[in-house]
């Protein structure tokens, strides 16, 4: 059996690559209690290459993922990746031993959200742990107040449902009945060195 691809249990890990042991675990542990009510596998994987100075300066965030495992691209591109806290981002691509993520808070990503019975799709906007949605306030009658939470609704199959991703942190009126909202994620990826990829049964 593929050590790094594990079961969603509290009692399989795999060994750490770098930190201590314990910190190690308790990432795992984390990431594994958190998702465990939305797919049964996740392949742990520590991250490769992140290059932070494009991350706070420039609108493509991405990372690699180490995947000396081999682990086969149809297995697990386009597929969530996740903190031991929510969902960074999402794998796209798998060239040789690496794997290609995209984080939500890129320019180029779309990440289908939901607040009450308001649906967006939220785009990254290129800035750290930033996301913007559209409000057209003809179609969507509901007020939206600062501080609401923000989640995952599942549409586009790619993330499951009712994941917190983040809360309203601003409110811009673009004109008479748009506006455009800014929603700041909880998740990030600066002090993490182990992601994890939500595996399909």
């Amino acid at each position: 059996m593929n050590n790094n691809l594990l079961p969603l249990s509290k009692t399989n890990y795999v060994r750490p690559e770098e930190g201590t042991y314990q910190d190690s675990i308790q990432n795992k542990k984390d990431m594994l209690e958190t998702f465990s009510s939305v797919s049964n596998r996740v392949y742990i994987s520590q991250i490769a290459s992140f290059d932070t100075d494009n991350y706070f300066c420039c609108t493509n965030h991405e990372l690699i993922l180490n995947n000396f495992e081999g682990i086969p691209k149809d297995l697990i591109a386009n597929r969530p990746v996740i903190s031991k806290s929510g969902i960074v981002g999402q794998a796209y691509d798998v060239i040789n031993d690496s794997i290609k993520v995209i984080l939500l808070s890129d320019a180029r990503h779309i990440t289908p959200l939901k607040s009450g019975d308001f649906f967006c799709n939220a785009k990254g906007v290129g800035r750290p742990n930033l996301l913007s949605c559209s409000l057209n306030t003809l179609i969507h009658q509901n007020k939206l107040e600062i501080g609401d939470l923000f989640y995952t609704s599942g549409m586009g199959g790619v993330f499951p449902v009712n994941i917190l991703i983040g809360e309203l942190v601003a409110i811009n009126k673009v004109d008479d009945n748009e506006y455009l909202l800014e929603i700041y994620l909880y998740q990030s990826v600066i002090n993490e060195n182990v992601l994890g990829i939500l595996i399909d049964e």
